[in-house]
């Protein structure tokens, strides 16, 4: 029996993936001087989508021969920083101006995914945060989105030592709700938070995006009937692993 709901946050409850895309293709087109272009790096993002900001950016650095770029600013500079940190502090300079910009994050919040956080709170459900962002920029939108009271648990990567798809984020989440992997059940939209998730043996629905979608369904990783494409479908989809119904959201 399901007894707790987790949510991934980027991509699942507000589409930040995009976001994310945007400002690592913006970070990796400044970096190599135009030769890189913008499309170029978001359609490669798809593949990374769901991995640590670590991850992602030696992802990306190795896969667009980065490393001579990030050398030079290094050596000019005189960081005493890896690579990957400052390709990251370079493309937050560009996903910063998402949150300095008032009422941009609101516009890519996901309304029907948002509602199964809320009415599952409602209907006595434990619910949970589990997401690869870290602490700062995670309080600035839960902020934004006001669900901190429809949380019992927010976990970020500042709290564990792997990223998805390794499972230690699901399972460290279970154990602050108090409740037993396979009767979480979770929302996810990517790859690797759906390999984590399985990994932890929990229930999984996916609910995917534009930069998740091909890959989800290419993987195989569930039953095509817990992948959800349309979100206004996700709480009917959710209702087939569900004792106790929740309300649809009217569109």
């Amino acid at each position: 029996m399901i007894e707790a709901i987790i949510f991934d946050l980027d991509g699942t409850l507000v589409q930040t993936e995009i976001l994310k895309a945007e400002s690592y293709a913006n970070a990796a087109v400044e970096l190599s001087k135009g030769r890189i272009k913008t499309q170029e790096v978001i359609d490669y993002f798809v593949s990374v989508a769901g991995l640590s900001r670590k991850q992602v950016a030696e992802n990306i650095i190795n896969a667009f021969s980065l490393n001579e770029y990030l050398e030079e600013i290094k050596s000019k500079q005189n960081f005493n920083k890896q690579l990957w940190e400052i390709f990251v502090d370079i493309r937050l300079n560009y996903y910063k101006k998402v949150f300095d910009t008032p009422g941009l994050l609101k516009k890519f919040i996901c309304p029907f995914n948002l509602h199964l956080l809320k009415v599952a709170r409602k209907s006595g459900f434990k619910t949970a945060l589990a997401t690869m962002s870290y602490k700062q920029q995670v309080d600035r939108v839960i902020q934004i989105l006001d669900i901190r009271e429809d949380l019992d648990v927010i976990t970020t990567k500042d709290v564990v030592k792997e990223g998805k798809p390794n499972p230690e984020i699901y399972k460290l989440v279970s154990k602050l709700l108090g409740v037993n992997e396979t009767s979480c059940l979770v929302i996810e939209d990517s790859v690797n938070g759906i390999k984590a998730a399985k990994a932890a043996e929990m229930n999984v629905v996916a609910v995917t995006n534009s930069i998740t979608r091909k890959a989800v369904w290419e993987n195989n990783l569930l039953d095509k009937q817990f992948i959800v494409d349309n979100p206004e479908y996700l709480i009917r989809t959710v209702n087939l692993l569900l004792d106790k119904k929740l309300p649809e959201k009217n569109s």
